[in-house]
């Protein structure tokens, strides 16, 4: 069988037009996913600011608890440096549980690979401050048995609690800081939603 020039023209011209359909496909396609790609990238950073926002609240009223232990703690220093005993010691330690769970869908999703780099930088500081914040206060809760130890050692006792505040604050206000730097910074790309 010959193949006659406007046959074989005909075939070049019904490849080209599947070739075409194809390419076109691939490309409306990718476009497709990039476009739901962007949506879940931005779904993820609406989900992770008010994370951030719920977590600041939960650190201003951890402030407020902090003040009150050291002032207990130090009330309780000065009774004993002037009267050379206390009975027992009376304090308390409130360690807020911070929320991580919006940051962490982020990044097990891969949308944070969507998301602007300077943004994904910023939030993988703030939540590394976050997580060395929640160790330090999970350890202090995993000591306790071992403060047993300087029953005996009131002062000792108090020395060890009021460093323990007083490391708990600082962390707690850096970590407050990076929330609040954070949303500033991104203040504009927040704005429209």
């Amino acid at each position: 069988m010959k193949l006659s020039k406007s046959g074989l023209g005909k075939i070049a011209v019904e490849f080209a037009s599947v070739v075409f359909a194809v390419l076109l496909a691939l490309g409306l396609n990718h476009w497709r996913e990039g476009v739901i790609n962007e949506q879940m990238a931005h779904d993820s950073l609406i989900r992770i600011r008010q994370e951030v926002k719920d977590n600041i609240e939960e650190l201003d009223s951890a402030f407020v608890s902090f003040e009150e232990g050291l002032k207990v703690i130090r009330d309780q220093k000065e009774a004993l440096d002037s009267l050379g005993e206390i009975d027992g010691l009376d304090w308390g330690y409130s360690h807020p549980v911070l929320s991580i769970d919006a940051w962490k869908t982020a990044t097990l999703t891969n949308a944070v690979v969507y998301m602007d780099p300077e943004i994904v930088a910023d939030l993988a500081d703030i939540y590394q401050i976050q997580e060395m914040y929640m160790q330090f206060g999970f350890k202090f809760f995993d000591r306790m048995p071992e403060l047993a130890l300087y029953r005996d050692d009131l002062e000792m006792l108090i020395e060890i609690l009021e460093m323990h505040y007083n490391i708990s604050n600082s962390l707690a206000r850096s970590l407050h800081n990076g929330y609040q730097s954070f949303l500033e910074a991104h203040e504009d790309y927040f704005k429209d939603f």
